[in-house]
């Protein structure tokens, strides 16, 4: 088992993430550099077989997709002050990082 970083490209709506199966994700938060992101950390055990699951980050008061299946954290962003929940969801239609040409750009950089 290994912890690994991923990045969240999209903020308020639902999200396809890969993970391997049974990946643990133990935080959320934004990472702080010339470009802000919102990422976060999972205990993963590299060998394992890949899977899709629906993450999103949530604004106080904004409505919430789908069905939560797990809450991991809430953050309040330094700069802004704006309080974001991190979350589980299913059951609901979700952007594809891995389909979005709009990403390409972002993706190289990591």
């Amino acid at each position: 088992m290994k912890i690994y970083k991923y990045p969240l490209y999209y903020h308020s709506v639902p999200e396809v993430v890969r993970l391997p199966k049974g990946a643990k994700i133990i935080k959320a938060g934004v990472q702080e550099h010339n470009d802000p992101k919102m990422v976060f950390w999972a205990l993963v055990d590299e060998k394992a077989e890949i899977e899709k699951r629906i993450l999103m980050v949530v604004m106080t008061g904004q409505d919430i997709e789908g069905e939560v299946v797990k809450v991991f954290n809430t953050l309040t962003i330094e700069k802004t002050g704006i309080v974001a929940t991190f979350l589980e969801v299913k059951g609901v239609e979700a952007s594809d990082p891995e389909k979005d040409d709009r990403l390409k750009c972002f993706k190289k950089d990591e």
